[in-house]
């Protein structure tokens, strides 16, 4: 039973312990890639949808992975091998991995960022 913000906290921990990049539980204003970050799903939080899951919500969180400055090869490539990472880490860990995107442009603050974003979702009860 915890806090929509201890899951978020603990996703990001989890994140960076994976990948042993920097993981933050918001989205940061300028990032300095290599960095993760977790924010609301969409829907952020939802009900017991097939009638199993007493007293149970499903809370999604998006994870937006931002490559490090390199050549476009480079970047591509660690994008990728850091998708399996989380893909193997994060359902050992118990989360569920929902899609993952294609590599996109992240624009933050007037900055375009190499990114992927994974759907991530967690039981939890409140």
């Amino acid at each position: 039973m915890a806090s929509l913000t201890t899951l978020r906290t603990n996703l990001a921990t989890v994140v960076g312990s994976v990948t042993g990049d920097p993981s933050f539980a918001y989205l940061l204003e300028r990032p300095t890639p290599p960095v993760s970050m977790i924010s609301p799903g969409n829907p952020y939080v939802v009900g017991d949808e097939d009638g199993t899951a007493f007293n149970e919500w499903r809370v999604n969180y998006r994870v937006d992975v931002v490559a490090p400055n390199a050549t476009n090869e480079t970047k591509t490539g660690s994008i990728d091998d850091t998708i399996g990472e989380l893909l193997a880490g994060l359902d050992a860990a118990g989360y569920l991995v929902g899609n993952v995107s294609s590599p996109y442009g992240l624009e933050l603050n007037g900055a375009t960022y190499l990114a992927v974003t994974l759907d991530i979702s967690i039981y939890n009860r409140f």
